[in-house]
Order: structure tokens, then C-alpha cells, then sequence
């Protein structure tokens, strides 16, 4: 019988992780619609930013818009790979 002790538990959960990590960054860099997203995101937030004029306003909706089509696009893809897993 093996016996856990707590430096192989640590040790996994710190590869646990730093796994976990990587996997958030791998699926950022592979999802075109969830950088869709947060380039949405970064509009609005300049556009806060500005807060003043009419480039300000046109920021915002932009954003809005292209986190709207993100969404859709994410959810779409969602939905299609779902429908093929039979």
C-alpha cells in the first residue's frame, strides 16, 4: 500500500495548477471568438476611458457590438460541437 504524504500532495496540486493556467492562456490564444470578446471588452474600456466626445461613444458601441457577435460566434460553436457528439 502506498502511503500519501504531503509533499507529493503539494507537489500535485502545484502542477494542478500551473496546468490549470496554461490551459486558461492555450484556450485564449486558440479561441478567435473569445479574443473577439475581450477586444470588445478593451473598447468599452477605452471608451470609458475617454469618456468625453464622440469617440467615446462610438468605442463603446463598437465594443458592445463586437462583444455581442463573440458571443454568438462562442455559443454557435458550442452548439455545433455538442450536435456532433451524436
Amino acid at each position: 500500500m502506498s502511503v500519501d504524504t504531503d509533499e507529493d500532495s503539494q507537489l500535485t496540486r502545484r502542477e494542478a495548477a500551473d496546468a490549470a493556467e496554461s490551459s486558461v492562456l492555450e484556450t485564449i490564444t486558440n479561441s478567435y471568438s473569445i479574443q473577439l470578446i475581450l477586444g470588445g471588452v478593451l473598447f468599452i474600456v477605452v471608451g470609458f476611458i475617454i469618456n468625453t466626445g464622440v469617440w467615446a461613444a462610438v468605442l463603446a458601441i463598437w465594443g458592445a457590438g463586437i462583444v455581442v457577435v463573440g458571443v454568438v460566434t462562442h455559443l454557435l460553436t458550442i452548439f455545433a460541437r455538442r450536435g456532433s457528439r451524436g
